[in-house]
């Protein structure tokens, strides 16, 4: 069937309260690459469901479900909108929706909700201090891997950077306090504001050399966390801060500290 015939029947369910197409079918940006995003309202619930991906006129679709209680708590709650979690990312999303059905008027609602701005919950000063300090960790293990000789190892190395890559995409953004947005929008905001990554995480993909792609991901590891500090040398001594201690005020101070322990319980007596 057609988009319109399922709106079409949706719309003749009582069951169901709302339905908003949104994504680049709602903007009229639709390419022949794109899929079908439609938000589903439920007065009641059949079925023990939150997300659905179908076809539709050979297009994927994929389908989020909301009760009328779920999409009024989105809207009624004064909490910063946490855009990693599935009801966030589809709250932000419903701004420049294309309603089809809104019984209880909560969709319009939430339209207007993110239109009018809502406060965002990124992560937070130590989640990317842990974030940076992985990074590091990780670069670190990897470029010890690719010293060795032993094939399997080198083998781990390439599925290390595409682990450590995959990473590293969204973590650019959020050292920078930015929203991740998906792999199309950080293409698009690279290629306006920083080609020179875009263009060296792309090689780094494509490279089929072991060893240069370790030299890439180190530079690229610098250029990403570059806001929160450098990468470490490779004769650096690193702390963790524990994530539960409620006393750190900052954390660089911390940091020092946490080195300072480790240095008079480690050195000369």
């Amino acid at each position: 069937m057609s988009l319109d015939e399922l709106i079409v029947r949706l719309r003749r369910r009582d069951s169901v309260d709302g339905i908003m197409v949104i994504g680049s079918t709602a903007r009229e940006e639709l390419t022949p690459a794109s899929d079908y995003d439609l938000v589903i309202v439920m007065s009641e619930l059949a079925a023990s469901v939150d997300m659905g991906h179908t076809i539709v006129e050979g297009r994927y679709t994929d389908l989020r479900f909301l009760t009328v209680e779920e999409l009024d708590d989105m809207i009624q709650t004064e909490r910063p909108v946490n855009p990693y979690v599935s009801n966030g990312r589809t709250l932000l999303r419903m701004g420049d929706g294309r309603i089809e059905k809104d019984e209880s008027g909560g969709l319009e609602r939430a339209r207007r909700k993110v239109l009018g701005g809502v406060k965002l919950e990124l992560i937070d000063d130590y989640q990317k201090y842990d974030r940076w300090w992985l990074t590091n960790m990780f670069l670190r293990i990897t470029r010890r891997l690719n010293r060795s000789d032993d094939p399997v190892y080198i083998q781990a190395v390439d599925l290390q950077v595409n682990g450590m890559l995959d990473y590293l995409m969204v973590d650019y953004f959020n050292f920078r306090d930015l929203l991740w947005r998906g792999e199309k929008d950080a293409v698009r905001y690279w290629t306006s504001h920083d080609p020179e990554f875009l263009r060296l995480f792309m090689s780094c993909l494509k490279e089929s050399d072991t060893g240069r792609r370790v030299v890439l991901l180190g530079t690229l590891c610098a250029m990403a966390a570059g806001p929160l500090g450098p990468i470490w040398e490779d004769d650096y001594a690193a702390m963790h801060i524990r994530p539960d201690d409620d006393q750190i005020q900052d954390i660089s101070v911390e940091s020092r500290a946490a080195l300072d322990f480790w240095e008079e319980l480690a050195g000369h007596q």
